[in-house]
């Protein structure tokens, strides 16, 4: 089996809202792929402090996301581009998760890199 991964920045206009990490096994519904977005504030003056990670799994044999915990993800377990890994629970059902599956559904259909991960759904 052949693993992927890509990243990329998500931005709007001149300003940065996130960058992201993805991560999958090509040809395979038994493993998901994980979707990790840093997100907050970027630039010359900002700092790991000023970010936070929230990551998701895409699970093909459902073709839906599930937000998972981040300190179970790379991306959560470094402290040199986010100090913040989000929980599940940090997530859902709150304020903050219509904006992170917005920056999600611009990734799933704006990035031609991961159209494999789409055709496999």
């Amino acid at each position: 089996m052949t693993t992927r991964g890509v990243s990329g920045w998500i931005e709007d206009s001149d300003k940065t809202l996130a960058a992201y990490l993805i991560h999958w096994t090509q040809s395979s519904k038994e493993h998901d792929a994980n979707f990790d977005l840093i997100f907050g504030k970027w630039g010359d003056e900002a700092t790991p402090n000023d970010r936070s990670v929230a990551s998701f799994a895409y699970r093909s044999s459902e073709n839906s996301f599930m937000v998972i915990d981040s300190c179970t993800r790379p991306a959560g377990q470094s402290n040199q581009v986010a100090s913040f890994p989000l929980t599940r629970d940090e997530i859902v059902g709150t304020p903050l998760a219509p904006y992170l599956f917005g920056l999600l559904d611009a990734i799933w259909l704006q990035d031609p890199r991961i159209t494999g991960i789409r055709s496999d759904a």
